[in-house]
C-alpha cells in the first residue's frame, strides 16, 4: 500500500491538496482538480470517493503539520501535495508555492522540493538536468551517480552484435512467455533490438519494458506515464519523487522536454489512472530494476504467472 493513514489525517491532507490545487485560494478548482482529490481518496485512503472538494475548509500548513502523527506520514503528505500541484498540466506559482508551503511547515528536505522550487523560477533546464541525474541514480541503484554514466544510446554505428543475438534468441520462447512478449513487443512497436546501432541502453529498457508487459500498461504519452508511475510505487515508499514520477508528469503532461527520447507532450492524464498506477506498483512484490531481477533466468516463465507471483493487481 503506498500510505497508510489515520481517518483525521486522510481528511486534513485532502483539505491540504484542495489549497493546493486552488493556489491557497487564488483560483478556482478545475474538474481535474475535483477528479484528482475524489479519486485518491477512493483509490488510495480506501475511502469514499463522493466528497465534495468544494466544500473542504482550508487547512494550514502548520495545521497539516500537527495532524499527521510521524515521518511517514509527512513524507507520504508531502509526495501527494506535489503531484497535484502538476494535474492541471501547467506550472502555476500559486500551486507550487502552496506545496512547497506545506513541504516546509512537514520538515521535509527532499530533493523534489528544490526542484519544484527551481522549476517555479523558469530554472527547467537545470530541473531538466537533475531529474535525469536522480533517474540515473535510481535505475542503476546507486552505481551511477552522474546522468554521463549511463548514455542513451551506447552502441555507435556499429551496434553490438552479440547483444542483438542474444535478444532475438528469445523467439525460440513459447508464446505468452517473458522472453517471447519481450521480443515481439519490440517487433510490434518497431523498436531497434537493444544491441542495434540505434537502440538505447539496455540496462534502461530490459526492467523498463518488462514493466510494461508485468503492468499492461502502453507506449503512448500517457501509458509511458503509468508506467514510470507505476515503477515509483513498485520501487517502494524511500524512491525518490524525482526519480520517475516528476520527469514524467514534467515532460510527459506538462510539455517541459527533459530528453529527446521523452519529447514534450500534454497528454491530459486521467487523475484516477495516474493514483491506480501509482498503488498498483505499490503492491507489486518484486522490483524488477533490482540488480538481482534475473530477466534471462525468467524469460521461460508465461507472464501471466509472473504478475500472479508478484501480486500485481488487475489493470
Amino acid at each position: 500500500m503506498l500510505v497508510q493513514l489515520a481517518a483525521a489525517e486522510r481528511l486534513a491532507l485532502l483539505r491540504a491538496m484542495v489549497v493546493v490545487a486552488n493556489g491557497a485560494g487564488r483560483h478556482e478548482l478545475s474538474e481535474t482538480d475535483i477528479a484528482a482529490i475524489r479519486s485518491v481518496s477512493r483509490i488510495i485512503f480506501s475511502a469514499p470517493d463522493d466528497i465534495d472538494p468544494c466544500a473542504l475548509a482550508a487547512i494550514t500548513p502548520v495545521e497539516l503539520a500537527s495532524v499527521l502523527g510521524d515521518d511517514a506520514g509527512a513524507a507520504a503528505a508531502g509526495r501527494l501535495l506535489a503531484v497535484m500541484a502538476l494535474f492541471d498540466g501547467v506550472l502555476e506559482a500559486d500551486r507550487l508555492a502552496a506545496a512547497l508551503r506545506f513541504g516546509a511547515a512537514l520538515g521535509l528536505r527532499e530533493q523534489y522540493l528544490i526542484d519544484l522550487t527551481e522549476a517555479a523560477r523558469g530554472h527547467l533546464a537545470w530541473v531538466g538536468a537533475d531529474l535525469t541525474r536522480q533517474n540515473v541514480v535510481s535505475i542503476t541503484r546507486g552505481r551511477s551517480t552522474h546522468a554521463g554514466d549511463l548514455p542513451l544510446r551506447p552502441y555507435g554505428n556499429g551496434g553490438d552484435a552479440a547483444l542483438t543475438q542474444r535478444y532475438r534468441e528469445l523467439a525460440r520462447h513459447a508464446p505468452g512467455t517473458l522472453g517471447r512478449e519481450f521480443l515481439e513487443w519490440y517487433v510490434a512497436h518497431h523498436y531497434p533490438t537493444p544491441g542495434e546501432p540505434q537502440s538505447l541502453n539496455e540496462i534502461f529498457v530490459r526492467p523498463h519494458d518488462s514493466t510494461h508487459l508485468l503492468s499492461g500498461y502502453s507506449t503512448s504519452p500517457q501509458g509511458e506515464l503509468l508506467v514510470s508511475t507505476f515503477t515509483s510505487g513498485m520501487m517502494g515508499v524511500d524512491e525518490p519523487l524525482g526519480a520517475h514520477i516528476l520527469p514524467a508528469m514534467l515532460s510527459l503532461h506538462v510539455g517541459v522536454r527533459i530528453n529527446d527520447v521523452a519529447g514534450a507532450w500534454h497528454c491530459a492524464l486521467a487523475p484516477q489512472d495516474f493514483w491506480r498506477a501509482w498503488e498498483r506498483g505499490s503492491r507489486c512484490r518484486t522490483n524488477v530494476f533490482d540488480a538481482e531481477w534475473d530477466f534471462w533466468g525468467l524469460a521461460a516463465v508465461p507472464l501471466a504467472e509472473l504478475r500472479a507471483q508478484y501480486e500485481i493487481p488487475p489493470l
